[in-house]
């Protein structure tokens, strides 16, 4: 795969050869030394659904130079605030996940605002901007980030029985339009969830507002735990279940 040094002009593909070009490159590493740190997790998360949506992909694949555990044919393109499209190959959502790179700030903070954008519409409760494609996308990603075994079942100690696939798609709906903090914290701790006034009336579904094809789950049995006790695992949740009436 071709080497380019971060923020240098972008010149893989050239407008001419009727492709999508970008102004900048971003994560086209090669075998030597690269910049490494921590990055924010709502940056990687956005980094994901952004590779959903990948541009310019080729026949042939292009192996990690690191571990070759990973391989990538496309681009991904991220409009910054000052119009600056910023190029990298599929492949950086690898780097950063597992060999610790660490894109320049521009480029994170292009990635950053489109994750905020997400989130703003679920503030607003904005069904039409609910629409577009890059929102139906983000949606996708963090309902899958949802499609936990431990959620699954805390999400049937809140309804007190199984949760069915469909039941446990609505309900994951549903957590996403809670908005960022709740999410996060019950995809985190799901025993967090006892803190939401809704639970105490049972398991909160949503149907869906926007068309989406969301992850398969496998059957509830796989994402089960074994040997630990639910009561150990959500007390909160087994806590308000057990609660008696009006109180």
């Amino acid at each position: 795969m071709a080497v380019y040094d971060d923020l240098s002009p972008y010149t893989y593909w050239t407008a001419e050869e009727g492709i999508e070009v970008a102004d900048l490159n971003v994560g086209w590493l090669g075998a030597g030394e690269f910049p490494t740190g921590p990055v924010d997790p709502a940056f990687l998360a956005g980094l994901n659904v952004l590779a959903e949506l990948p541009v310019n992909a080729t026949r042939g694949t292009h192996d990690c130079p690191f571990c070759a555990q990973a391989w990538g044919n496309a681009e991904i393109h991220v409009l910054g605030p000052d119009r600056t499209i910023y190029g990298a190959p599929s492949l950086i959502t690898h780097y950063v996940d597992a060999h610790g790179y660490l894109p320049p700030q521009p480029f994170v903070d292009a990635v950053l605002i489109r994750v905020r954008a997400f989130w703003d519409t679920i503030e607003r409760f904005d069904p039409p901007a609910a629409q577009e494609a890059q929102f139906r996308m983000s949606l996708r990603w963090f309902m899958g980030k949802a499609l936990t075994w431990s959620l699954w079942d805390a999400a049937e100690v809140i309804n007190g029985g199984p949760v069915s696939k469909e039941t446990f798609r609505d309900f994951r709906h549903w957590l996403v339009w809670q908005g960022s903090s709740t999410f996060t914290a019950a995809v985190c701790r799901p025993d967090t969830l006892a803190a939401i006034s809704q639970i105490r009336n049972g398991l909160p579904l949503m149907d869906p507002i926007c068309s989406i094809t969301p992850l398969a789950p496998a059957e509830p049995e796989f994402y089960r735990v074994k040997g630990i006790a639910r009561t150990q695992r959500f007390p909160n949740l087994t806590a308000l279940r057990e609660a008696p009436e009006g109180s």
